[in-house]
């Protein structure tokens, strides 16, 4: 809404925190691919890199910011077109987008190629680390629809196609983080985590499902869920924690003793606003 409260038609789709306070902000997109047109429309993935470059996503478009300044739009290449749900990647000119039925590219240096996933299920999280040990690389996404329909699977991305990386016998898996192959956690309808060529289950004070893991190290992790609920592992144990809001969180990120949940609010059993929670440790 505008000072006046008429309806602003150009909608805002970003909020920038400078550490004092909230700013609201328009991404750009191309209106229609291969037209000049632009608008401003829901955002769907954020990743930003150490170069100071930052992709957000609507659909098969991407809009680049360095530090909050925007630079460039465009269109996915038809050949890799989708609907993106993540992004990730080493830097701003070697990272994936997925997507929905299956959809996995990879961009580098300027070049756009599809991988084959060998699903039409979509995919709901991609993460990546190199082995200190053996100097090896691993990227891994999941796959899964949560109402069970389709495949459950951790896809492992290795040069223009996958593998399946472990067997996956257990309910949906959705999201998933390691700074090691050696340890990885995925979670979903339960949590997981794969270590010593084993996965095994682990218990979280939650009923609810849930839908992303981060961590610093493995001495500190966070898991948002379903519920609007925070979990955080200090090395010895499973806290859960609660801001009052009753909704869902889908985005968690954490740096240093910063983490940060988006999500939105429930009211009367209809999805309202969105909710950003910012916590500090």
């Amino acid at each position: 809404m505008d000072t006046v409260g008429v309806p602003d038609p150009n909608a805002y789709n970003l909020a920038h925190w400078d550490g004092n306070q909230w700013e609201l902000k328009r991404v750009y997109f191309p209106t229609v691919c291969g037209q000049t047109s632009l608008s401003s429309y829901p955002a769907d993935a954020i990743a930003a890199f150490y170069d100071g470059e930052i992709w957000i996503s609507a659909g098969d478009k991407i809009a680049i910011f360095q530090d909050t300044v925007e630079i460039d739009k465009f269109c996915l290449p038809s050949s890799v077109s989708m609907s993106i749900t993540k992004i990730w990647g080493t830097n701003s000119n070697n990272l994936y987008v997925v997507g929905f039925r299956g959809n996995i590219a990879h961009y580098l240096n300027g070049t756009w190629n599809k991988i084959t996933s060998g699903t039409t299920t979509d995919i709901n999280d991609i993460w990546g680390a190199n082995d200190p040990i053996s100097y090896s690389s691993l990227v891994l996404c999941t796959v899964s629809n949560r109402y069970h329909l389709g495949d459950h699977k951790l896809l492992s991305i290795s040069g223009d196609g996958t593998t399946e990386y472990i067997p996956w016998s257990y309910t949906t898996l959705y999201g998933i983080w390691f700074n090691s192959p050696r340890k990885i956690y995925i979670v979903g309808g339960g949590a997981y985590v794969y270590k010593n060529d084993s996965l095994e289950t682990f218990d979280v004070p939650s009923g609810y499902f849930l839908t992303r893991v981060k961590g610093n190290n493995l001495n500190d992790i966070y898991i948002a869920t379903a519920g609007a609920e925070i979990l955080h592992f200090n090395g010895m144990n499973w806290v859960g924690m609660s801001d009052g809001v009753y909704g869902k969180y889908e985005g968690l990120d954490v740096k240093g003793n910063t983490v940060v949940l988006v999500g939105y609010n429930i009211q009367g059993g209809i999805v309202g606003s969105a909710v950003v929670t910012i916590g500090k440790h």
